[in-house]
């Protein structure tokens, strides 16, 4: 059994490894829009101006924005951006997407309604709009874009410096910041590891090997029973992880027990390329053609996953000899009994001749 044990943990730190991998890797990526999704926003008007405002995340109330939006194009994508104050002195860009039609639709409108609030003389604090989102440092293009429309204006040079080279991207109206990818991969990253563990720790605790275990403390005679059984294991030949002779019948593919019982408990087994319907069987296996489906007399299933269908009918074959009183074919009527009624299955056929349905 140890070396069952050693072979399990082998797999299971391989299996670590890889969703470790792509754990780590999920949260890494997701991180920056996690940190967004749970702080809270800052006031536009109290960010320090002369730090790093890369990724900050911001509130501000926008209005007044018809007629100062700037269309650009950067690597195919149609933005629009104006420039708004942040404090007294400096102004930095607010970008939403050409995709993002609803929110960049409801500036407009309201830009529309504002000049005829204005013609009617009404005040304009009813076209004011709470929003979020984060600042991002200007690339290369889009800085060269932005001071050119600035310039446009005959902006003095020395008033750039009043003009910060950070955008707000409010692409994503209020706090739903990239959240499903935040909860898809950083949570998933998280579920991974945690998984991971938990396989690992089952192999180091001896879990897989559970069925032996259970079958030894079972027995009338534990300590005479497990010399038996290692002895089997050690000895025993063994067909796509399942190791047979005629006492019993264990299948452990990467050291990972699956079943052990006793072989002349065996009383069905058939091939999955024999069976008409290929769904999940009782809700537990998801079937794969190159595999042989192995029922005891508790009446529980068991697939023994073959690599081709020569193996798979050689396990039929090893399988008919150790058991002969066994059926070894499959039959729909016989499946429905057995679903229906183990006792009846029992009596039909492994009290009785093999195969005589």
């Amino acid at each position: 059994m140890k070396e069952l044990m050693k072979a399990s943990i082998k797999f299971s730190v391989i299996l670590f490894v890889i969703l470790a991998v792509i754990g780590i890797a999920g949260i890494v990526w997701t991180f920056p829009s996690a940190k967004v999704l749970f702080s809270t926003p800052v006031a536009l008007e109290d960010v320090d101006t002369t730090s790093d405002l890369d990724g900050t995340y911001v509130k501000t109330t926008l209005s007044d924005l018809h007629g100062t939006y700037h269309k650009q194009t950067i690597k195919r994508s149609v933005f629009y951006f104006h420039v708004m104050p942040i404090d007294a002195t400096h102004y930095i860009a607010i970008r939403v997407s050409n995709a993002d039609v609803q929110f960049e639709d409801r500036f407009f409108e309201a830009g529309d309604s504002l000049l005829e609030d204005i013609s009617d003389g009404t005040l304009l604090s009813s076209h004011q709009y709470e929003v979020s989102g984060t600042l991002y440092r200007m690339d290369e293009e889009f800085e060269a874009q932005y001071f050119e429309y600035i310039n446009s204006g005959a902006l003095p040079t020395s008033d750039h410096q009043y003009f910060l080279p950070y955008y707000l991207d409010v692409s994503n109206y209020g706090r739903n910041h990239n959240s499903t990818s935040i909860y898809l991969f950083g949570g998933g990253g998280i579920l991974l590891i945690v998984l991971g563990l938990w396989a690992l720790l089952a192999a180091l605790l001896g879990a897989n090997q559970k069925p032996i275990k259970r079958y030894i403390r079972s027995s009338a005679s534990p300590e005479a029973t497990t010399k038996i059984v290692e002895d089997f294991l050690a000895n025993a030949p063994v067909l796509c992880d399942l190791q047979y002779d005629n006492n019993f019948l264990c299948y452990h593919p990467n050291g990972m027990v699956h079943f052990f019982n006793d072989t002349d408990k065996l009383i069905w087994a058939y091939k999955v390329s024999e069976r008409t319907k290929h769904t999940k069987l009782n809700d537990k296996l998801v079937l794969q053609d190159n595999a042989v489906l192995i029922y005891f007399t508790d009446g529980k299933v068991n697939q023994c996953v073959c690599k081709t269908q020569e193996e798979a009918d050689e396990m039929i074959a090893i399988l008919e000899d150790l058991c002969p009183k066994a059926v070894t074919s499959y039959a729909l009527e016989l499946e429905e009994i057995l679903e229906r009624d183990l006792d009846a299955f029992l009596k039909m056929t492994y009290y009785s001749t093999r195969n005589n349905i």
